[in-house]
């Protein structure tokens, strides 16, 4: 026959069990409401999709002629930081020849990452395939994203303002996208190789 001791232990216990947690009010019955629920993760702007887990799977950007000393090149990103670069060169009358140029840079993991970062930003998925430059001594660039495993090609000037870009937010991407542009050039060295190439032009 158990003692009396059992009996306050069992009654402590009981008590224990009906407690409700601590800084949690009891409903009109006595009963204590179930466990909050999580905040929500925050959500994009009105009219933004939601781009930050977007996966990119690769970079390219192309530059052409421009009233200037603008050399046209082509510079690309693999998924794992592998760069190829190009130069298109132009003969005097027309057409494009293309001169490949051996290439062993490969883009550090801390770069790629900021590369990504930016390209969520920007947003291609949502914008026009073309931005015309606001002044006709401006070039064109074409900077390409892999998104989620679909191809975006997005023509832009070199210098903003753009025309096409009309709301605020839109205007927004295309200066995450001129970053991008830029430091894609950085990230694999454009600016140096074309100074130490040069492009074979057909006579």
């Amino acid at each position: 026959m158990r003692g009396p001791g059992w009996l306050i232990v069992g009654v402590a216990l009981a008590l224990a069990c009906d407690r409700p947690p601590e800084n949690r009010e009891l409903d009109s019955f006595g009963n204590a409401p179930p466990n909050p629920k999580p905040p929500a993760p925050p959500r994009p702007p009105p009219g933004r999709r939601d781009s930050s887990k977007d996966v990119i799977g690769g970079f390219e950007i192309t530059s052409g002629v421009c009233y200037g000393k603008c050399i046209p090149h082509r510079v690309a990103i693999a998924a794992d930081g592998r760069v190829t670069r190009e130069m298109t060169a132009q003969p005097a009358f027309g057409g494009h020849i293309r001169c490949p140029v051996a290439s062993e840079i490969v883009v550090p993991k801390q770069d790629l990452e900021g590369l990504v970062a930016l390209a969520r930003q920007a947003d291609v998925t949502t914008l026009k395939a073309h931005y015309s430059p606001a002044m006709t001594d401006h070039s064109e660039l074409t900077t390409t994203l892999v998104v989620n495993g679909r191809s975006y090609t997005i023509t832009h000037p070199d210098e903003l303002p753009a025309v096409g870009a009309d709301t605020d937010a839109e205007k927004a991407q295309l200066v995450a996208l001129t970053n991008l542009h830029q430091a894609i050039g950085h990230a694999t060295r454009a600016g140096e190789w074309l100074e130490a190439s040069q492009p074979e032009v057909a006579p």
